[in-house]
């Protein structure tokens, strides 16, 4: 099963290898930027604005999580969301503009661990985490994480060669 999310709500997965895709959008126009499942029905999305969301049946309905960096389209602010990384089930961290990193333990709720940190300390955070994130069995892909940007479709699935840009 692999996944891609991308601008105005767009969310697909296959199951075949990405020989054909099956679109589960959102009805809300944002732009998603990355998309993480711990098993066959759990995951979360994240996007532009700040926002979360959740699916616990596979991704047949997504529901919206509280997130404490969210904000309105109207506010002007600019608290997007790149990056998604479960090293544990149960454990995930999300990453956003401005070195803006959020932390969940089961899932829900969402706390901010970091904003605005400089861009050095971040970089070693996340590094460290992401080597973590190798050891639990999970590949040297997780660095792709890094790359991200808001244009860029995110995928998973796949196992792309590291590429770390901080």
């Amino acid at each position: 099963m692999g996944w891609a999310v991308g601008s105005r709500g767009t969310i697909l997965h296959t199951r075949d290898g990405g020989r054909s895709w099956i679109n589960s959008s959102l009805s809300e126009d944002l732009a998603l930027s990355s998309v993480a499942f711990v098993n066959s029905t759990r995951g979360w999305i994240v996007g532009e604005f700040g926002v979360i969301f959740q699916t616990q049946n596979g991704g047949k309905n997504w529901i919206k999580q509280k997130s404490p960096v969210e904000v309105s389209f109207v506010s002007g602010e600019s608290r997007n969301l790149f990056a998604l990384l479960f090293p544990e089930p149960e454990n995930g961290w999300a990453f956003g503009l401005d070195g803006v990193v959020l932390k969940t333990r089961g899932g829900s709720p969402w706390e901010v661990v970091r904003q605005k940190e400089k861009p050095a300390a971040l970089r070693e955070q996340i590094i460290s985490l992401l080597r973590l994130h190798s050891m639990a069995g999970y590949g040297p892909w997780a660095s792709e994480a890094l790359s991200c940007t808001p244009t860029r479709t995110a995928m998973t699935g796949a196992r792309p060669e590291p590429k770390l840009r901080v």
